[in-house]
Parts: structure tokens; C-alpha cells; sequence
């Protein structure tokens, strides 16, 4: 759904087997349930690693923040490598288009999308995680339910005791300043000054 505080973004709950990803805003919340982790975001747009998955749906929302008719429009203006195939769909029966696109380099996807009601009813996403198109997705949605009203909870991220948590944005800044005195180091090393490059 659109983001409920007025600013950019949405706000998103993905929950699967192994992982849940919570977004409200600009704010995300990646919890690895394997590796008892929990990744905090303060701002998602300036994370690559959150980032990389999640482009695709901020570049939709900015030009479809409701999921609407248009929805398909919207996602060739933002695809690319855009292949449409018209047909029934074998589960429905309906008469649908079969689109399979990229998202830059590391993400693909494969929808299908109602003709009559102009929504996507069945999608496949691959990743870093899944790079072969051909092989298992990363993610297979076969059920998607439409304006349904959401409970505001859903959007809450509860802290399950005893995790492991990893501030983004603190390694964020970390890693600033480590580049920082890395750039500052190779430029004293390159003046020849090599015991203060060192330290």
C-alpha cells in the first residue's frame, strides 16, 4: 500500500519460510530467521543490498502507488527486455497476458496478468539469489488478493528476543569512514610518505 505517513515509498510485509521483510516508508526491517539475524534499514533507498530487490516496487509506486488497472502500463514503462505473450491462462481459464521483463541487471520477472480486470494474478521473481531465469524462481506467487482492507499491525515489525541485530546505517557510516582514511592513506603512500600512509 502507498506509505500511510505521506512520505515516499510503501509500506510492505513479504513473510516467507525463512525470511520476513518489513517496510514502512523508507524505513526496512530484513529478519533471516536461518541465521537468528535482524538487518535494520533507516532508510531503504540508500542501502544496495535492501535496495537491489526492492527497486522495482519503488520505481512502480512512484508512478502507480495504488495497485490499479494500470499496473501493467507502469511496469513497461520501468522494465526492461519487455516480451508479451497473449493466450488463456490454464489455471483460469481467462484470457491473460504472459509478460516476462528485467529490472537492470540482476532481477527478472514473469507475471501473468488478467485482461479483463487489467491485475496480475500468478508472478515469478529471480534475483542474485536465483540469477538462472530457467532455474527455480526466488519467489512464485500464485494467490493475490486485491483491495482488501489491511490491518495497520501488519505493517508493525515486533523484535524477536534474541537476535542478532545489524544497524545499516551505523555499518553505512562505518564503512564512509573507512574510505575515507583508505583514500587519504593511498594518497600519502603516493607522496611517498609511507610510515603515515601506514598508520
Amino acid at each position: 500500500r502507498p506509505s500511510q505517513d505521506g512520505g515516499e515509498g510503501f509500506d510492505m510485509r513479504f513473510e516467507c519460510a525463512d525470511q520476513l521483510v518489513v517496510v514502512r516508508g523508507k524505513k526496512a526491517w530484513g529478519q533471516l530467521a536461518d541465521k537468528n539475524l535482524v538487518m535494520i534499514y533507516d532508510d531503504v533507498t540508500t542501502s544496495y543490498g535492501m535496495m537491489r530487490d526492492l527497486q522495482w516496487w519503488y520505481d512502480l509506486a512512484a508512478l502507480n502507488p495504488w495497485v490499479t488497472g494500470k499496473v501493467l502500463a507502469a511496469a513497461k514503462h520501468v522494465a526492461e527486455d519487455w516480451e508479451e505473450v497473449y493466450g488463456p491462462d490454464e489455471r483460469t481459464g481467462r484470457d491473460c497476458v504472459f509478460v516476462k521483463c528485467a529490472h537492470e541487471a540482476e532481477s527478472r520477472f514473469w507475471f501473468v496478468c488478467d485482461l479483463e480486470t487489467k491485475l496480475i494474478i500468478e508472478a515469478k521473481y529471480w534475483n542474485w539469489s536465483s540469477p538462472d531465469p530457467e532455474g527455480p524462481p526466488a519467489c512464485h506467487a500464485t494467490s493475490f488478493v486485491y483491495n482488501e482492507d489491511l490491518d495497520d499491525n501488519l505493517f508493525e515489525f515486533q523484535m524477536p528476543e534474541g537476535v542478532r541485530i545489524i544497524d545499516k546505517a551505523k555499518i553505512r557510516k562505518i564503512e564512509q569512514e573507512a574510505r575515507v582514511l583508505s583514500d587519504r592513506a593511498e594518497r600519502l603512500f603516493m607522496e611517498g610518505k609511507f610510515a603515515e600512509s601506514i598508520e
